[in-house]
């Protein structure tokens, strides 16, 4: 009987751990290991810390960093500041278990410069919540400048300032057209006036040219526009010789575009226009030391640079082999030339909101481009350069960005075009500036604008060689 029991209770048992071990089994599944990066910033400012997440699959237990700037950390969760500007690929290799096997996962910071609020600043009122726009200025030999700035969408508004840059007056002219206006370029007269130039622009086919002479107290004079409904005129810069102002120029008609060349008497009268070129689009000129003309200007997408001899002939042209556009021209001490603009990537449009600025130091003869320089930080151009001592170059631009909007962008350059110092002028306000000069030794006015709670105000600043 006992026998039975235990018989019985083996059998039960045995079946039992048969439909046990029958039981379907349960997968258990592989998990590859795949690397990752989680940031808390890909775009930067020079100083900020960048914080750093492995985000591999769970299989990996090490972590090995390569911050892209011969600096390295083992944390599962890093973090890292650059000392330099510049794009930085990031390495981070995720290692398993067995020490074996490992992926890679990369991820590019950007380093821009540091946005800096100049110490040296003047921002001028603005009237009733006007939108102000620097555009050119005037230094005036006794000490002092005369600014010549958009009010709103057609309106100039001119102010004069002593050399503390306080007000002593400021003049507003409304009623020169209805388009948009832009000034371009503004001078003191000998007789103690000033001579403005400039554009209105009213769609993509009619611009008309402006100038515009005004007293020693910012009364008018007399005005000149050139006003056609086929063509687009625009007054670009002004000379006064022998009592009579040289205007240069450009001219849009039906396709063709020419460098323009006018003269007017000093009561205003008109003395000659005259047209050069077909196919040349004039931006920037400056009168040369030995008494000739250089200009700026593009052909179709391609900057260029036209010298003119003193006696208003020909001498050369030189067109670079880059698509983008020429803003400024300057005459360097050695009595070479320097184009400065911005290039656009050769895959993109030349209208495209993706620029990087260049400059281009040309020989005075035209045979030879010197060099060039690109600065590649987000989205940025060069409007304007003014010599520093030792030959070297200080440059302006507008440089803009997510984080900040739209900054000033001022550099140094050696005379070989090495640069040697950048910084981004700001304070997430919409800066923006078109003209730099020269203003004692070593010393610089920048003329441009900021946004305000109230539109827009004229914005100065002050700046040395280095760019402080």
């Amino acid at each position: 009987m006992r026998t039975n029991t235990i018989l019985h209770l083996l059998s039960t048992l045995l079946i039992g751990l048969l439909l046990y071990n029958c039981r379907p089994l349960t997968e258990i599944p592989f998990i590859p290991l795949q690397a990752g990066i989680e940031t808390s910033a890909n775009l930067i400012f020079l100083g900020d810390t960048v914080r750093f997440r492995q985000a591999a699959t769970e299989v990996a237990r090490s972590f090995s960093w390569d911050f892209g700037d011969q600096t390295q950390s083992t944390e599962a969760e890093p973090r890292h500041v650059y000392t330099a500007i510049g794009n930085y690929t990031v390495r981070m290799v995720a290692t398993k278990a067995d020490g074996i096997t490992q992926d890679t996962a990369t991820r590019v910071i950007r380093v821009l410069p540091a946005l800096i609020d100049p110490a040296n600043q003047t921002v001028l009122p603005n009237l009733n919540g006007s939108q102000d726009v620097g555009y050119a200025a005037a230094l005036l030999p006794g000490g002092g400048v005369v600014i010549a700035a958009k009010r709103n969408v057609n309106g100039l508004v001119l102010f004069r300032l002593n050399n503390n840059l306080e007000a002593v007056w400021t003049r507003n002219f409304t009623n020169i057209a209805s388009g948009q206006l832009f000034p371009q370029d503004i001078i003191a007269t000998t007789d103690g006036g000033f001579v403005v130039v400039g554009y209105y622009f009213y769609d993509a086919v009619d611009t008309d040219a402006f100038i515009l002479k005004i007293n020693a107290n910012g009364q008018e004079v007399w005005r000149r526009t050139v006003a056609t409904t086929t063509r687009r005129e625009a007054f670009s810069r002004v000379k006064e010789l022998n009592n009579e102002y040289i205007v240069i120029g450009s001219v849009e008609d039906r396709g063709r575009s020419s460098v323009w060349f006018t003269v007017y008497e000093a009561n205003g009268q008109l003395a000659e226009s005259e047209l050069e070129g077909n196919t040349w689009n004039a931006t920037d000129a400056i009168f040369t030391s030995d008494g000739g003309i250089a200009i700026a200007a593009n052909e179709g997408s391609n900057p260029m640079l036209i010298r003119y001899s003193s006696d208003g002939q020909l001498s050369w042209n030189r067109r670079l082999e880059l698509r983008g556009k020429a803003l400024s021209i300057r005459e360097l001490g050695d009595f070479n030339f320097l184009l400065s603009g911005f290039v656009v990537p050769n895959e993109q449009d030349i209208s495209a909101d993706s620029t990087n600025a260049f400059l281009s130091k040309i020989s005075n003869g035209g045979s030879t481009e010197i060099w060039q320089e690109q600065l590649r930080l987000f989205r940025e151009a060069f409007y304007d350069a003014a010599q520093a001592s030792g030959q070297r170059i200080i440059t302006l631009g507008t440089h803009s960005n997510p984080l900040s909007g739209s900054d000033l962008l001022v550099g140094q350059y050696t005379a070989e075009g090495q640069l040697g110092k950048v910084r981004l002028l700001g304070s997430r306000r919409n800066e923006q500036a078109f003209r730099i000069y020269r203003n004692g030794v070593d010393q610089y006015l920048i003329i441009g604008s900021r946004q305000a709670a109230n539109g827009s105000q004229v914005w100065l600043v002050r700046i040395n060689a280095e760019l402080e």
